[in-house]
């Protein structure tokens, strides 16, 4: 049995409690709003972080081997010297996460694109810490701003129809890399090969200057409807 229930570790972090080298293990907090919270050394060891909202937290030193945190919002979290080994954090919004000393092995999703679904960006934006210039999204944290060529992108959740024979299930993609592969999208609906699969929507954001590397025939250039889409979602959230 966990130490813990998932509302006591939510009220917890709401009422300002330090949770520091404390036993979190097992405990379902998938999509549980933890913001801010105090977990430096704490024990999440197969806990579901599934889309949980870790902004701003302190997880120095913790323990989150094994982790699902695929789709969380880590931005401006402090993961210094964490355990990662082995944790899922695909489609994870790392932007200002710092990531110094963790241990990273076997882990899934670390990389310096960002996937920023819609509801984080409408987040973001709330706090006045997004603008879109041009096609440049810029990002404000507590190390300055960050910028990124952005990029329609969908992170696959589920199976409505069919098997996950592709194995999509947690990886982000490019509207233009599904459009390769003969698929078609209705809103957060994929159809690839008679098999359904759920989407939540969002963009890719690649760090500028980084793009430069990929080859230009490679590279896909946002559509404007898309830029548009994106702009209408930071207005939406401020």
């Amino acid at each position: 049995m966990p130490k813990y229930t998932r509302e006591e570790v939510i009220k917890g972090v709401k009422e300002g409690r330090s949770f520091e080298n404390d036993d979190l293990r097992g405990i379902n907090l998938k999509g549980a709003d933890l913001t801010g919270g105090k977990f430096k050394g704490a024990n999440f060891r197969y806990t579901d972080l599934r889309e949980a909202i870790l902004r701003n937290a302190d997880l120095r030193g913790a323990n989150l081997r094994h982790v699902v945190l695929a789709g969380a919002d880590l931005t401006n979290a402090d993961l210094s010297n964490a355990d990662l080994t082995h944790a899922d954090l695909r489609g994870a919004v790392l932007v200002g996460t710092k990531l110094s000393g963790a241990k990273i092995d076997g882990a899934k999703g670390i990389s310096n694109k960002v996937f920023f679904p819609e509801k984080t960006i409408e987040r973001l934006a709330e706090t006045g810490a997004l603008e879109l210039e041009g096609e440049i999204l810029k990002v404000s944290g507590k190390d300055g701003i960050k910028k990124y060529e952005v990029e329609r992108a969908y992170r696959f959740v589920g199976v409505e129809g069919g098997n996950d024979s592709l194995k999509l299930i947690g990886k982000v993609k490019t509207k233009s890399e599904i459009l390769k592969m003969n698929a078609e999208i209705y809103q957060d609906n994929i159809l690839i090969s008679d098999v359904v699969y759920k989407a939540e929507l969002g963009f890719l954001g690649t760090p500028v200057g980084e793009g430069e590397k990929e080859a230009k025939e490679e590279k896909a250039q946002p559509l404007p409807e898309d830029i548009k889409l994106l702009s209408d979602l930071i207005l939406k959230g401020k």
